[in-house]
């Protein structure tokens, strides 16, 4: 496969292994085989987009992320994941202190 296909597979590895998921389990909800959706992984299959749509849901991230191309919006893949792991953090006191911090290191560069 493509350079695409490859790029794909590391990205939904990746945010398979970060939202702790086995491929067993993935492709259990993909509904096919953990040999199938290796495949996917290992960017030797193309994926269909009924498949990209749900790796979204399952994966919890947006399908441009997955796709290793720019956020239509301007949003970079690192500012997705600086989101994505912020909105993890529940105590609000926390929180606060998170944005204060990135507020100083804003302020710094």
């Amino acid at each position: 496969m493509g350079d695409l296909e490859l790029r794909m597979g590391r990205r939904i590895r990746s945010a398979r292994e970060d939202v702790g998921l086995t491929q067993e389990e993935v492709a259990g909800q993909l509904g096919m085989s953990s040999e199938g959706y290796g495949h996917f992984e290992r960017g030797a299959r193309q994926i269909g987009m009924d498949h990209l749509l749900r790796l979204s849901e399952i994966l919890r991230r947006p399908v441009s992320y997955l796709l290793d191309v720019p956020d239509p919006c301007g949003v970079t893949p690192d500012e997705q994941d600086f989101v994505r792991r912020l909105r993890r953090v529940t105590n609000p006191e926390i929180l606060a202190t998170i944005l204060r911090m990135v507020d100083a290191a804003a302020d710094r560069s």
